[in-house]
């Protein structure tokens, strides 16, 4: 579907099931925090701005951290993630994205304090939700590959000439465990701390 058949569509229906190509970019990074959130004393002076961070974001494609992507059909089907932040001595391991599934809401370690949703942001589009699970496409000489994904919408924008801009968040954890044999070839477990990132909606 093009996408701006998908955004006229997802106007329509509000927040709809999270699917597609999404691009993620670390929620940590100072050059995105700062634009997100200004300070003026307390936290509950904090003012947001999601439409300047989903603007710069757009600016700085190349420096995402990774590309994940979500089958429309939940059941029976898997999706795909692929970042340099995980990675083996062979460059990014093909991860599977499975068990996935539509929640009311999500939450996790990394979130920030007083999102749009408190009510700051009258476009805050805090709502239904997705989270899964991360493995390996395949799993031959390792233990264990397993992790967690979560991502819900944030904010979301219909501009003047029908388009939808849309920003996501969530977070993302996980852990590989070699056997002896890969081990010994010098291949080392990966543990990845659940950490936050910021998504927008990727070229098909």
């Amino acid at each position: 579907m093009a996408l701006a058949i998908l955004e006229n569509e997802l106007l329509k229906m509000g927040t709809p099931k999270i699917f597609g190509k999404f691009d993620l970019f670390d929620m940590n990074d100072p050059r995105y925090s700062n634009v997100y959130r200004s300070n003026t004393g307390t936290p509950s002076d904090s003012t947001f701005h999601p439409e300047s961070l989903f603007k710069m974001i757009r600016t700085r494609a190349n420096n995402k951290l990774g590309t994940i992507n979500i089958p429309q059909l939940y059941v029976k089907t898997q999706g795909s993630l692929n970042s340099p932040r995980l990675c083996n001595i062979d460059g990014p391991l093909e991860i599977s994205v499975v068990n996935l599934l539509i929640v009311p809401s999500v939450e996790w370690n990394d979130m920030k304090e007083g999102l749009p949703s408190s009510g700051k942001n009258s476009n805050s589009t805090i709502g239904p939700s997705v989270q899964g699970y991360l493995t390996l496409v395949s799993l031959t000489g390792v233990k264990s590959a397993l992790g967690t994904f979560k991502m819900r919408p944030l904010w979301k924008e219909a501009t003047k000439g029908g388009r939808v801009r849309e920003l996501f968040e969530g977070s993302l954890s996980f852990k590989l465990v070699y056997g002896d044999v890969l081990k010994r070839l010098g291949y080392k477990d990966l543990i990845q701390p659940e950490f936050g990132f910021w998504a927008i909606r990727g070229e098909a």
